[in-house]
């Protein structure tokens, strides 16, 4: 019974040890991460690149999505018939003769809905053809004259989106771009888009709701004209940016800061978005959002 007893004593004193070891261990991991401001600043700029990543990226209905549409209506003598194809089944560009303008909804669907990845969103847009002089003219292709810019509008939009690792619900968007040298091979894209949603992002221990605001400029995005598949390994050029939220921690780890407020350069080329934040650079995928 003694050697029982001190065998039963010995457990319990290496089954303390390990545990206030675990405890001593634990807590201070805690401090550090409270205690490096390195740390939450890193974290915060990493939540605003996953949240950018996923707002630009084509499977989410992000801003290479309406690249994509926008290079499919600047796609030649026959771009509405393309554009009625390419951008979703059963949409019909309207033309209003009052304005010289068209106007287009689409309504689109991605993955499915019991999958890792769905997506399910609409757009509205509003365009115009304009002639070398700068008047505006119906199409691209007005008799042996084409279009050299087309006007591109984006009244509104919504939209889900979920992956493992986040999920994303657009309440509102809108943008004005200017795509010039659609009389040739290369588009070139400049103005502004905005959109305002809510991100959940899980992981890093942590699970964490973003309610965000995004505006983005285009600096001389380049696409070619007519190309509606693999847009996202075709388009090159920048994007500044301005990311303000408010951040609510549901579960885990919390870097501190509530309230964000960054500016941003995006460099995209190769399928990848380069996205600077402060001195943090993150690299993503302009098919998936993925960083």
């Amino acid at each position: 019974m003694k050697s029982v007893r001190v065998k039963l004593q010995m457990a319990l004193a290496c089954f303390t040890i390990a545990l206030m070891s675990m405890l001593v261990v634990g807590g201070c991991a805690d401090d550090s991460a409270v205690d490096s401001q390195a740390d939450v600043v890193l974290t915060a700029n990493k939540d605003i690149s996953e949240s950018v990543a996923a707002a630009i990226a084509e499977d989410n209905g992000g801003v290479i999505d309406q690249v994509a549409d926008l290079a499919a209506i600047a796609g030649g003598a026959d771009s509405l018939s393309v554009a009625k194809k390419a951008l979703a089944e059963g949409a019909f560009p309207e033309y209003d003769s009052a304005t010289n303008t068209w106007q287009l909804h689409i309504s689109r669907e991605r993955g499915g809905i019991s999958e890792p990845f769905h997506a399910t969103f609409t757009r509205t847009y509003r365009y115009q053809f304009f002639n070398r002089f700068g008047e505006p003219q119906k199409q691209w292709l007005v008799g042996v004259d084409t279009a050299y810019s087309i006007h591109f509008e984006i009244l509104e939009g919504s939209g889900q989106c979920h992956t493992l690792r986040y999920s994303q619900c657009v309440t509102s968007m809108n943008g004005s771009l200017v795509a010039t040298g659609i009389n040739a091979d290369t588009i070139i894209i400049n103005g502004t888009c905005s959109r305002i949603g809510i991100d959940t992002l899980t992981g890093d221990q942590s699970v964490r709701r973003l309610q965000y605001q995004l505006a983005l400029a285009f600096s001389n995005v380049r696409c070619l004209r007519g190309q509606f598949c693999d847009v996202p390994r075709q388009v090159s050029g920048s994007l500044s940016g301005i990311y303000t939220a408010t951040v609510s921690f549901m579960s885990g780890y919390a870097y501190g800061e509530t309230s964000l407020n960054r500016n941003m350069a995006i460099a995209m080329g190769d399928g990848q978005a380069a996205i600077t934040i402060g001195g943090d650079t993150y690299i993503g995928d302009l098919v998936t959002g993925g960083i």
